[in-house]
């Protein structure tokens, strides 16, 4: 709407401010007791008032609308995956130490804690299944048949700078024991939870490449978009061993940072 310029300032005199003419418009000068009035679109308002809205005509604006998917949504949608698969959600400690890297046989360097607690707090985690792996050994070592259950958290990387870190918003989950029909996990199943958890989130397609982790077990790298994602597979006898755990032991562990990247943006399409 144009107004001309005598009536904004006809306007806003009635409301106590001084108007005067100026280079391209108007000087104004707010009262003393407007303390609520601070920038331009304050006066704009304060003219619409005075005037009246029902002077402002209606006009309804139709623009294309496009939302993209937030973080988390994609955390929501991988968390009720995993849930309806059966897991349970945890939170371990967050530290881990070279000890239980060593296990995993865990390559990647880890950021050390300048005053850990413990020598077993003595690094942040380059990856969340030690802690996974540390609740699903305390639970089967207390007759617990089934563990099942995963964690959303962050993962530490060293970044080029010393004084800074990568934080890596991930999902890592561990299968330890039976499954419900008295089955055993395998790297099929767990292949077939990290296909169910990506598609829900919205990822379409993922590609498996041949990995070994944690000993001599069967896996695979979780490529996204054609970057690593993270890993997946069942660990060995041996390799469950390790972590004093007996029976089928399968675990996943994947960047949400990826599955967010992968993930095609929500179009609304209008009503024919």
């Amino acid at each position: 709407i144009d107004l001309p310029a005598p009536r904004i300032r006809a306007a806003l005199q009635r409301l106590g401010f001084e108007a005067s003419p100026a280079r391209g418009g108007l000087r104004v000068t707010v009262p003393s007791w407007r303390s609520d009035v601070m920038i331009e679109p304050d006066l704009v308002e304060e003219v619409a008032r005075f005037i009246g809205y029902d002077e402002i005509p209606s006009r309804l604006q139709i623009e294309p609308v496009e939302i993209l998917p937030r973080r988390d949504d994609s955390i929501r949608e991988v968390r009720e995956a995993l849930l309806g698969l059966g897991f349970n959600e945890t939170m371990p400690l967050g530290f881990t130490s070279g000890e239980e890297l060593a296990r995993l046989r865990f390559e990647p360097p880890a950021v050390r804690v300048t005053n850990p607690l413990s020598q077993d707090q003595e690094l942040l985690p380059p990856t969340l299944l030690p802690g996974l792996l540390r609740v699903a050994a305390w639970n089967r070592a207390r007759q617990v048949e089934r563990v099942a259950i995963f964690e959303i958290g962050t993962r530490f990387l060293p970044a080029q700078s010393p004084s800074l870190l990568q934080e890596i918003p991930t999902v890592a989950a561990v299968w330890s024991g039976p499954l419900p029909n008295g089955g055993a996990p395998d790297v099929l199943w767990i292949k077939g939870v990290v296909s169910a958890a990506l598609a829900r989130a919205g990822v379409s397609s993922w590609n498996a490449a041949p990995v070994e982790f944690g000993g001599p077990g069967r896996g695979g790298a979780i490529e996204i978009g054609g970057k690593s994602a993270g890993v997946f597979g069942e660990l060995s006898r041996d390799g469950a061993a390790a972590w004093g755990l007996e029976g089928p032991l399968v675990v996943l562990e994947v960047s949400l940072a990826e599955i967010l990247a992968a993930r095609a943006p929500v179009q609304y399409v209008p009503a024919s």
